[in-house]
């Protein structure tokens, strides 16, 4: 593979991550460096590295008066945050040119705000990144079709147009699993082959916002095998063999790909929660 999503993150290569957090809990003046370490170990075996970039701080959290939660939300100091990601990125661009916003904020778990928000946190973080490295690219995190056309039409009304809202990203990542026995689907399991629903919607909808032809990614897609306990505990799902998941393995890699995806990684491997396989 040619690229590992490390995390600042999730995806190909679990890593350490680029978190704002990490400031605030006994990492002093090397933050960065679990991020670093992770880059800079995938640079050697000729990876290259996509960096999430996590807005969770609890401090910050705090100076909004917002402890109801422990999920992100538009920082309260943002100029702190603003300064965080200038460094961080200082500190990893000569080992990778690729950063992506934040992880799913279409979950409440990842982001306790609006799209609004998250439209201008979009800005804020793009702003910051370009600001230490001008040719770096930039990856909006991990959404739903739905979710991205509310956060584009919100970007481009506080830009001004769309074509200045384009110009704060080059890559649209989302994020697919699913079940390798197609019978069994369930939750936000979906088969292989509806995958193509997405990525049209997603094409659709860069194509309303003056992105047509913006790379899509999947950096997280995978199904289980074994027959994982619900996490619930309200029994256990579908048993799926090892060969089903190999088989599925092969058509979540290559499907998006002939459908117009241009990176697809496969996530993790163990016999958990197919919600996080």
């Amino acid at each position: 593979f040619d690229f590992a999503y490390t995390r600042f993150g999730a995806g190909g290569v679990w890593g350490g991550a680029m978190r704002w957090d990490m400031v605030n809990n006994g990492f002093g003046a090397t933050p960065y460096l679990p991020t670093q370490t992770d880059a800079g170990y995938m640079t050697a075996l000729g990876v290259k590295s996509l960096i999430n970039i996590d807005p969770i701080n609890k401090v910050d959290l705090a100076k909004c008066g917002d402890m109801t939660t422990t999920a992100p939300r538009y920082p309260c100091d943002d100029q702190a945050f603003v300064q965080y990601v200038k460094d961080g990125v200082n500190a990893v661009k000569a080992t990778t040119k690729y950063f992506q916003i934040h992880n799913e904020p279409m979950g409440a778990y990842y982001w306790n705000d609006t799209p609004a928000d998250d439209a201008k946190f979009v800005k804020l973080t793009s702003d910051a990144i370009h600001a230490s490295c001008a040719d770096c690219k930039v990856a909006l995190g991990g959404m739903t079709p739905d979710y991205l056309s509310s956060v584009l039409i919100a970007l481009d009304q506080q830009t001004g147009s769309a074509a200045a809202s384009a110009a704060l990203y080059d890559i649209v990542d989302t994020h697919i699993f699913g079940v390798a026995d197609q019978s069994a689907v369930f939750q936000n399991q979906i088969p292989y082959f509806s995958e193509k629903d997405m990525i049209t919607a997603i094409k659709t909808t860069l194509s309303q916002h003056a992105a047509s032809g913006k790379p899509i990614w999947i950096t997280e897609t995978s199904s289980y095998d074994g027959q994982p306990v619900a996490p619930n505990g309200s029994g256990t799902f579908p048993l799926v063999s090892e060969e089903m998941q190999a088989r599925d393995l092969v058509k979540r890699l290559l499907y998006p790909l002939v459908n117009g995806v241009s990176v697809v990684l496969w996530s993790q491997t163990e016999d958990t929660d197919p919600a996080v396989p």
